[in-house]
């Protein structure tokens, strides 16, 4: 017998929508991803079309953010597995 969860994922799976929920999980979870120091001065604003906005309150932050985007990206496929995200946009 398969758990609600393993049901729930078959579904979005077998409908398309796995990678939507996962891109969601990386928009509400963004201080996990990136610690409260990154979030203080960031706002992941959407995703499209595998691209993540991030805004940013300040252009030195924008800066060395750029120089870690692989990082993050790193750190969003470790704990969101499956979410589209290619790019980083910091805005």
């Amino acid at each position: 017998m398969k758990s609600l969860g393993e049901v729930i994922e078959k579904f979005l799976d077998n409908y398309g929508y796995a990678g939507i929920v996962k891109n969601h999980y990386v928009l509400a979870n963004w201080e996990k991803i990136v610690g409260s120091e990154v979030a203080n001065h960031t706002r992941p604003i959407r995703i499209d079309f595998g691209k993540l906005y991030v805004e940013v309150d300040s252009p030195i932050w924008r800066n060395e953010l750029c120089l870690e985007k692989e990082r993050i990206l790193r750190r969003i496929r470790e704990i969101v597995s499956g979410a589209e995200i290619k790019e980083i946009i910091f805005k």
